[in-house]
C-alpha cells in the first residue's frame, strides 16, 4: 500500500477533470479541475472522508469507498486498477467475464506468423483468432457467437468436430476446462451465461459431470500435443498459454515443432494459412 502515491494520483486526476463534463459550472474557480467537495458529493461520502483518503490520513479506505471514488472521477479501467493497487486493495471483477480483447492483444495474435493463436474468455469463449487457428482447428468466424466456445465444443462436439480438435491430452484438457469453469463460476456468480454453460454441460456431458465434483483446479501453461490433421498430416505442437489478467482472458498459442506428411515440410502449413486469410 502506498497511500501517499494514491493521494498524488487522485489529485492529478481531479485537477485534470473538466467540471463541465460533470454538470458543474467552471466559473468562479481559481484553479481548473474538480474540488474535493465535488468529488466527495459525487462519491456519496463526506468531504472529510475523501480528504483523508487523498492525504493518506487514518485507516486504509475500504474497497467500497475506493470504488465510489473511482466511479465519481470516471476513471478508466486502467486508472481504476492503478488506484486499487496503490491503496492495497484487490480490484473487483465485473459481474461477467470480459468479452472485449485489448487492441494490443488482437494485434499480437494476428502477427504471430506461423503460430496458431486464439484468445479465450474466462468461460472459454473464443474472442479472437488468427488465420493459422482457422487452419489448425476450425473457422470460428463461420460459427454463431454462442457456438464459439471451446468448452461446449469439447464436451458436446457437433458432427465433424473432434473433442480437443483431435489433439492428444484430451482427458487432461477436460480436467483443465472443468476446473477453470468452476473457478470462473466462483468469480462471477451473477453471470447467467456462465451458469447456463455449466448447467448445460452438467446435464448433457457425463464426462463433465464426473469432473465437476473434483475440487482440484488444474492450470497448464505449457504442453506438447500430437495431432493427425486431415490435411497437414502428423503435427507435433507446442501449446503455450499467456494470461491477460486485466481482462481475465487467456491467449493460447500452438506452434508446430515438427510436421510429417506427403508434402514434406512446414511450407504446406504456411500455404494453407495464406489461403485461409
Amino acid at each position: 500500500m502506498d497511500g501517499q502515491a494514491a493521494g498524488r494520483f487522485l489529485r492529478a486526476v481531479r485537477d485534470g477533470r473538466d467540471p463541465r463534463e460533470f454538470g458543474l459550472s467552471a466559473q468562479g474557480r481559481r484553479t481548473t479541475g474538480l474540488r474535493r467537495s465535488e468529488v466527495a458529493e459525487l462519491a456519496h461520502i463526506s468531504v472529510e472522508h475523501y480528504t483523508n483518503v487523498e492525504r493518506a490520513r487514518g485507516a486504509a479506505p475500504s474497497e467500497q469507498v475506493i470504488a465510489a471514488i473511482a466511479d465519481a472521477l470516471r476513471l478508466s479501467a486502467d486508472e481504476r486498477r492503478h488506484l486499487f493497487h496503490l491503496v492495497g486493495r484487490s480490484v473487483p471483477l465485473d459481474s461477467a467475464p470480459s468479452m472485449e480483447v485489448a487492441p494490443s492483444v488482437a494485434k499480437l495474435v494476428e502477427g504471430l506468423g506461423s503460430t496458431a493463436a486464439i484468445v479465450l474468455s474466462a468461460r472459454f469463449d473464443v474472442l479472437a483468432w488468427n488465420a493459422e487457428a482457422v487452419v489448425l482447428m476450425e473457422d470460428f468466424g463461420a460459427l454463431a457467437p454462442r457456438e464459439r466456445n471451446v468448452a461446449r465444443r469439447h464436451f458436446l462436439p457437433p458432427p465433424g468436430v473432434q473433442p480437443h480438435y483431435g489433439m492428444t491430452e484430451a482427458e487432461e484438457f477436460s480436467r483443465v476446462v472443468a476446473g477453470q469453469l468452476r473457478a470462473t463460476l466462483a468469480r462471477y456468480p451473477r453471470d447467467p451465461l456462465t451458469r447456463d454453460l455449466v448447467d448445460e454441460l452438467l446435464a448433457e456431458s457425463a464426462e463433465f459431470a464426473a469432473l465437476w465434483d473434483d475440487a482440484a483446479i488444474v492450470t497448464k501453461t505449457h504442453m506438447i500435443k500430437q495431432l493427425d490433421h486431415p490435411e497437414l498430416g502428423h503435427l507435433s505442437l507446442s501449446c503455450d498459454m499467456l494470461e491477460d489478467p486485466h481482462r481475465d482472458q487467456n491467449i493460447v498459442m500452438f506452434s508446430v515443432l515438427s510436421q510429417a506428411n506427403s508434402g514434406g515440410t512446414a511450407r504446406n502449413f504456411e500455404a494453407m494459412r495464406v489461403n485461409a486469410r
